[in-house]
Order: structure tokens, then C-alpha cells, then sequence
């Protein structure tokens, strides 16, 4: 019976029943299991966003790489320049652009199709832009 009455003084008034939420309240170890659970929550969510953040960048790095393995075309069949560029060098710049004559100070019969040097590489880059844009070969010559 004293138990009794000391638990009915601890909790307050007699005749008012608490709530389960008011004495979660009133236990000292609720506001530290609540913190614990909010901050468990957000580890939680911390760690899903970096998964997340991680899964896009790698996605983005493989989208990258495999652009730049496709932006590097590979001729198949090593005579193709001979067959085909060669002959249209020879058919329409050389004259221009030759041994002979050096316009724009341009010499394509010694220009070779090597695309890993960047001074070749640049060099062809602005002879497509010419052909590309209709600059080359002039209107007054063959087309």
C-alpha cells in the first residue's frame, strides 16, 4: 500500500490517468532514445546519399570513359588513306598545296594521316573545316 502511494504522488494527481506519451515524457531516458533515434535516422540517411552520390559518379566516370573510347575511331583497313584521301588530296589540293606551291603556307602532299601527333591531327582538323564550310576547294576550281 505505501508503494502504491508513493508511485500515485510520484505520477502526479490520482485521479487524472497519463497518457503513455506523458510518461514516456516524464522518463529521464526517452529524450536520450529519442536523440539516439534521430541520430541513428540520419547516419542512415548520410549514408544512403553518399551510396547514392558515389553510384552516380561512377555511372558518370563510365559514360566518360566509354564516350572516349568511341571518339577514337580506328581506320580498318590501313589503305584506306592511300585509296581514297590520297587520291582526293591529289585530285583537288595538291596543285594548291603541293611540292610546287604552298598557299596559306599549307604542304598536304607531305602531311601525314598520323592523328596521334597534335600538330597532324591539327592541321587535318582545319582542312575538313575549310572542306566542311565549302572555303575548299575555291569555287573557281575543281569540285
Amino acid at each position: 500500500m505505501v508503494a502504491s502511494k508513493w508511485y500515485e504522488n510520484y505520477r502526479g494527481s490520482n485521479s487524472e490517468v497519463e497518457s503513455a506519451d506523458d510518461e514516456h515524457r516524464r522518463n529521464p531516458l526517452y529524450g536520450n532514445l529519442e536523440r539516439m533515434i534521430n541520430r541513428e535516422f540520419m547516419m542512415m540517411r548520410k549514408s544512403i546519399l553518399l551510396i547514392l552520390t558515389l553510384c552516380m559518379i561512377a555511372i558518370f566516370n563510365s559514360n566518360i570513359v566509354q564516350s572516349q573510347s568511341l571518339s577514337k575511331p580506328a581506320l580498318s583497313d590501313p589503305g584506306t588513306y592511300q585509296t581514297h584521301v590520297s587520291k582526293l588530296l591529289s585530285n583537288h589540293c595538291i596543285a594548291c598545296h603541293g611540292a610546287d606551291l604552298q598557299e596559306g603556307d599549307l604542304r598536304l602532299d607531305t602531311l601525314k594521316a598520323d592523328f596521334s601527333d597534335s600538330q597532324s591531327l591539327a592541321t587535318w582538323v582545319e582542312v575538313m573545316d575549310r572542306m566542311n564550310l565549302g572555303e575548299m576547294p575555291p569555287a573557281d576550281e575543281p569540285q
